[in-house]
């Protein structure tokens, strides 16, 4: 960054060095100048794409779906041939509850990335999400078997959790439960499998199954996995 800073400072009207600058904020998470400096790459090109697409990412990873999705509709004609552009677009959608023109967006992300993207696990896993709340089964469960085949070290216990919460989700809770449990015996730290698997039923709103993945791992006391779930348990409270 202090490099970058330099160089700018020699050379202010270069775009690459301020996207470069804005992408090495946004690595640290540091969102806030990541925007306030991509401002300056936007000034000297309006359209750029480099540009756009690091302020839309931005806006996503500080939960600003909204910003997100009008930032892509407006520009998405520059950005139109980046899967990434329909990636965070999608993701934003599916934030905002809007599944259907969510699905469209993550089905474009998937066919411009030909599965050779490092965020394909993300596409997939959130185009699942969103037939999920379709209530489209067949497709849920087939685009959580493509999330895992897409990365080669995901394993059966993320894979089992995934369909486990999509059959929570569907009102099956004898299938989800059957999920649940081939996680938990695939698992090399079952108290971590139950942790996550409580998390995620609390994102899905089934607090009484958050509570019975997560007593066991509360009643560990002192482990870092029991620290982190002490929080959900005042949120249930």
């Amino acid at each position: 960054i202090f490099l970058l800073k330099e160089l700018i400072d020699e050379d202010p009207y270069n775009i690459d060095y301020w996207n470069f600058l804005a992408e090495s904020y946004g690595v640290l998470e540091r969102y806030t100048d990541a925007l306030d400096t991509v401002e300056y790459a936007l000034a000297i090109d309006q359209k750029n794409k480099r540009a756009l697409l690091t302020k839309a990412s931005c806006y996503y990873y500080m939960n600003m779906s909204e910003q997100t999705h009008s930032l892509l509709t407006e520009y998405l004609s520059e950005l139109k041939e980046n899967y990434m552009a329909y990636y965070l677009d999608g993701s934003s959608l599916v934030d905002m509850g809007r599944y259907e023109e969510a699905t469209v967006q993550l089905e474009k992300a998937i066919e411009l990335s030909q599965s050779l993207s490092p965020e394909q696990y993300q596409i997939c896993s959130q185009l699942a999400y969103s037939y999920m709340k379709l209530g489209m089964e067949e497709k849920a469960l087939k685009a959580i078997d493509d999330a895992a085949a897409s990365d080669p070290k995901s394993r059966d216990t993320e894979l089992n959790m995934r369909k486990g919460i999509l059959y929570l989700d569907l009102n099956k809770p004898e299938k989800a439960q059957e999920y649940f449990q081939k996680a938990i015996s695939n698992s090399e730290d079952v108290e971590h499998t139950l942790y996550k698997i409580g998390a995620l039923c609390t994102e899905e709103g089934k607090y009484e199954d958050a509570i019975m993945f997560m007593k066991p791992v509360i009643n560990a006391h002192k482990t870092d996995n029991a620290q982190k779930a002490l929080p959900y348990m005042a949120y249930w409270e």
